[in-house]
């Protein structure tokens, strides 16, 4: 599995949430307070996981959305970071 996770600034949160509500079928959203060159601002961290099998083609889709993402919050740069992870159910 791959674990995706979009770290952008936290600006126009109804909209942004609104916007991967209407791209993803599942995320969790995280908010947080991050630091960018010795100033701290308010962030969220978007978090997808997927199957191995589809996690170029999420790859990809997650691209758009920072794409869109960078638009809507007037962003020099949004980040993406890609890990492997384990999953299990209960």
């Amino acid at each position: 599995m791959k674990r995706f996770k979009i770290y952008t600034e936290n600006k126009n949160t109804r909209e942004l949430i609104e916007l991967v509500k209407s791209e993803l079928e599942a995320a969790t959203i995280y908010f947080a307070t991050g630091i960018w060159q010795g100033s701290t601002e308010e962030s969220m961290v978007i978090e997808y996981i997927t199957s191995e099998v589809d996690a170029e083609i999420m790859r990809r889709r997650l691209r758009r959305l920072m794409e869109k993402i960078k638009i809507m919050n007037r962003q020099e740069a949004v980040m993406l970071t890609i890990e492997n992870v384990q999953v299990e159910f209960v």
